[in-house]
């Protein structure tokens, strides 16, 4: 009788390990669905971060665009203003060179323009 009530304490132990094999793989399984799914939320979080990042650089760059504009506006007004006085320096001289700009105030060269006839 000791032999089949070892037997049966065996195969109890067998049945025992399998059901709580099965649970810990369940339980491992679930763990693993768990941290899947925390590290879609903080790369959802992260996601987020990085595009209101983005949205702030373009602001940003817009801005920075814009500025650039306004100074080549600028730049663009000095330059001419630049050149007018040269040219009235120049005029006030009297000497007139063949790249300087044609007195005349066509905006051309003066060898492309007045200096043409003179020659």
């Amino acid at each position: 009788m000791k032999g089949t009530e070892d037997n049966m304490d065996i195969e109890e132990m067998n049945e025992t390990t399998t059901e709580v094999a099965e649970d810990d793989g369940w339980q491992r399984l679930v763990m693993n669905v768990e941290r899947s799914l925390e590290n879609v939320k903080a790369a959802k979080r992260h996601q987020e971060e990085l595009q209101k990042e983005a949205e702030r650089l373009l602001c940003e760059q817009e801005e920075l665009i814009a500025k650039r504009d306004s100074l080549t506006a600028q730049q663009s007004s000095l330059i001419e203003q630049r050149d007018q006085l040269t040219t009235k320096l120049k005029n006030l001289s009297g000497k007139v060179y063949p790249n300087d700009p044609c007195p005349c105030g066509s905006g051309r060269k003066y060898k492309k323009c007045c200096g043409r006839n003179a020659s």
